[in-house]
């Protein structure tokens, strides 16, 4: 499989959510799933190819600029608006604020897991960052 393409329109929180208004660091769309820089407080797009960049706080549901501010999910179900594959589990994706099957983790890249998809367009959000690098 590939990079999961996540309809901005439709990123909405779903059962459950857990939601915060953040400051982004860069434009965001919705759909990204992001980390907090700790330099700066801000957020950026989570990578997983970068241990920096790996530990993701949730997805933004909204767009906004730089130095603007977006509603962050942190927890719970999220509708993600793109063809996902039952009880399979998503991980946080080399492609920077991306996710991916987790069959799809590459050597190097560090295991971040989203959580499983409860149905084709719901993912079942619950991060687990593990700094663990795929051998």
């Amino acid at each position: 499989m590939a990079v999961i393409t996540i309809t901005p329109a439709n990123a909405i929180k779903g059962t459950g959510a857990v939601t915060e208004i953040v400051t982004a660091g860069e434009a965001l769309s919705a759909g990204f799933w992001v980390y907090k820089k700790a330099s700066d407080s801000l957020y950026y797009k989570a990578d997983a190819d970068d241990a920096a960049k790996d530990d993701v706080a949730g997805m933004v549901l909204g767009d906004a600029a730089a130095n603007q501010e977006v509603v962050l999910q942190s927890n719970g179900v999220v509708a993600v608006g793109a063809v996902l594959t039952v009880d399979e589990i998503y991980v946080l994706s080399g492609t920077l604020g991306k996710m991916f099957p987790l069959g799809d983790l590459s050597t190097g890249q560090y295991l971040t897991i989203l959580g499983p998809a409860l149905t084709t367009s719901t993912l079942d959000f619950h991060l687990k960052t593990t700094s663990i690098a795929a051998p």
